[in-house]
């Protein structure tokens, strides 16, 4: 509705026991953070919620609304070609996730009783053999997520992008995807609008 921003971590922070003491990566939960929009036209900070990784090897790298509640994150690993495991776009929902922002230090995995995290609802996974991208043109930085107009039918265009790090040999590659708008619930179409100079946009 235009009131919040939210941002991902990639990965867990290091007070959320991110990495052992021999820097292995081992820590699941990360944290969503939420911004409200002032009156006076700037963001403040509003709650933390948690996100957990389907393992420690994963990171989560991009994140775009569906709703005011609900939104897509893509869960990837971090290895490209035959070696990759996971891309998978899950749909969250965090309505019911506990706040966290108060919390200084969150466990490695698990979370105490009573804390909730943000749910998740696997949408489909990039690795998937019925798309036929999987092996060894897969690149490891697939991090982008972008809705775009709807198709004839009213099903949903989803863009997957990924980032060749400026690399003058890897390629960019981008993916589009029709997507079933029951699986999107509550979804409303977000734009932004420029703003006078010296103003934000939103």
């Amino acid at each position: 509705d235009g009131s919040r921003a939210y941002a991902i971590l990639q990965s867990p922070l290091l007070q959320d026991g991110s990495a052992s003491a021999a820097n292995k990566r081992v820590g699941t939960n990360l944290r969503i953070a939420e911004f409200l929009w002032t009156a006076e036209g700037s963001f403040r900070p509003g709650r933390e919620l948690v996100y957990q990784l389907d393992s420690a090897a994963n990171g989560a790298n991009e994140i775009t609304p569906v709703g005011n509640d609900t939104f897509l994150v893509l869960e990837k690993d971090g290895a490209s070609g035959a070696k990759a495991k996971q891309r998978t776009i899950y749909r969250i929902d965090l309505a019911g996730a506990t706040d966290v922002s108060g919390v200084e230090s969150l466990p490695q995995t698990g979370l105490p009783k009573g804390f909730v995290p943000v749910r998740k609802t696997k949408l489909f996974d990039l690795l998937d053999p019925a798309f036929g991208l999987a092996g060894p043109t897969m690149p490891a930085k697939v991090e982008g997520l972008a809705f775009g107009p709807a198709q004839p039918d009213g099903r949903r265009t989803l863009i997957v992008a990924s980032d060749n790090d400026y690399s003058p040999t890897e390629p960019t590659h981008v993916w589009a995807f029709a997507v079933d708008p029951a699986v999107l619930p509550g979804f409303v179409p977000q734009s932004a609008t420029l703003a006078p100079a010296g103003q934000p946009a939103r």
